[in-house]
């Protein structure tokens, strides 16, 4: 057997030109996971919008509103979802993805988005049934004010569009260019009845102190769900509100 003369651990020959060694998200990542933005939380669920199919349940308000898969604009690979609203009044859609029910954690929900043409209000929502009690976290980017809502513990229980939300961030700017997403997460701590943070681009906004809506609800069986939703803003025929989404990812056991 041939042997060396230089102890394993020695530093005589360092690689000059490449690092010589990655941790396994970043090995992940380089081998084309999704989880490339944010990679904190052990993933649960994720859909990069490659399959043949459509995974998420819609509902759309009118019949002129669509969501399908689209090869137009991807963040990654060759797809992702589409939504169009209708020109006419009370034009908006909920996408909804329901999923098992976790372990109670911080859960945290990654997506991304561009979009074409005007859009009033676009939202992020994890909504969780403990067979005995609704949890609804959600945050909504209005454009017009350029602010970030919450619903919080005193707001009500009614879904997007009509539902009350309260402000707790300005000066939020969301670009829509071609091939240019914007990466949102959104983070929920299940077991304290608080949000932890709203992640946009290259700004986490601290939401520690925030308190989501919970309800006695003991209708519906234990189960969660992720959802994005877009308003294009009731103009009633004046246009036509796009949105893109690519890479969803769900997670559990985040960090604080």
């Amino acid at each position: 057997m041939t042997r060396h003369t230089l102890p394993d651990y020695t530093g005589k020959y360092k690689q000059q030109t490449v690092y010589g060694n990655v941790d396994n998200g970043e090995l992940a990542v380089r081998l084309g996971a999704s989880s490339r933005f944010d990679r904190r939380g052990q993933t649960i669920w994720l859909d990069d919008f490659e399959a043949a199919i459509l995974r998420w349940e819609s509902t759309l308000a009118s019949p002129n509103t669509t969501c399908a898969l689209s090869n137009v604009r991807a963040l990654a690979g060759e797809q992702s979802m589409k939504l169009v609203t209708g020109d006419e009044a009370n034009n908006w859609c909920r996408i909804t993805r329901n999923l098992a029910y976790p372990v109670l954690s911080k859960i945290g929900f990654e997506i991304s988005n561009t979009y074409a043409g005007y859009i009033d209000r676009i939202a992020w929502e994890i909504k969780l049934w403990t067979g005995t009690r609704l949890y609804i976290a959600e945050v909504e980017w209005e454009n017009s004010t350029n602010s970030l809502f919450y619903k919080s513990a005193t707001d009500d229980a009614n879904q997007f569009p009509v539902g009350t939300t309260t402000e707790f961030a300005t000066d939020v700017d969301f670009f829509s260019t071609t091939g240019g997403f914007n990466t949102c997460k959104l983070v929920v701590d299940f077991t304290t009845g608080r949000y932890v943070r709203f992640i946009h681009n290259d700004v986490t906004y601290d939401m520690s102190d925030l308190f989501y809506l919970d309800e006695a609800e003991a209708i519906t069986p234990p189960n969660m769900h992720v959802r994005v939703c877009l308003d294009g803003g009731d103009v009633g025929g004046a246009t036509i509100a796009t949105v893109y989404y690519d890479n969803a990812i769900v997670t559990q056991n985040e960090d604080i």
